[in-house]
């Protein structure tokens, strides 16, 4: 995979190109926020073969919530590694997994991550 950069995620989040899915990275047609920007940076899913049909990225990770998981994307995993403002020492990872898995829309999630970023 190759390092993304956060304007580079908010645009593709926008795009409209990425169907949304909630709990998992990738589901095999729909990504969470957190997927998309693996998306972009050339991320090679497979199949985990598990009931929920969930896929993993090819070092392994089925979320981006643990420290291990955030390999080198450059900008955007700095980012993620974060402690979000007013989010106590939740770091951007876990406040946009949250956003993700509660509802909100890449729209909004893209609103909050240069909300994110300007108080950063």
């Amino acid at each position: 995979m190759r390092p993304v950069t956060v304007a580079e995620v908010v645009a593709a989040l926008r795009s409209g190109e990425y169907q949304q899915t909630s709990g998992c990275l990738y589901d095999g047609s729909a990504y969470c926020c957190l997927g998309v920007a693996e998306a972009i940076a050339g991320a090679e899913w497979m199949a985990l073969n598990d009931s929920a049909g969930h896929y993993q990225d090819d070092y392994g990770s089925t979320a981006m919530t643990s420290d291990g998981a955030r390999h080198d994307l450059g900008e955007w995993g700095e980012f993620l590694d974060a402690r979000a403002p007013g989010a106590g020492t939740a770091c951007v990872a876990h406040v946009l997994a949250d956003l993700n898995d509660n509802g909100k829309t890449f729209d909004v999630i893209a609103d909050e991550i240069e909300a994110i970023r300007e108080r950063l």
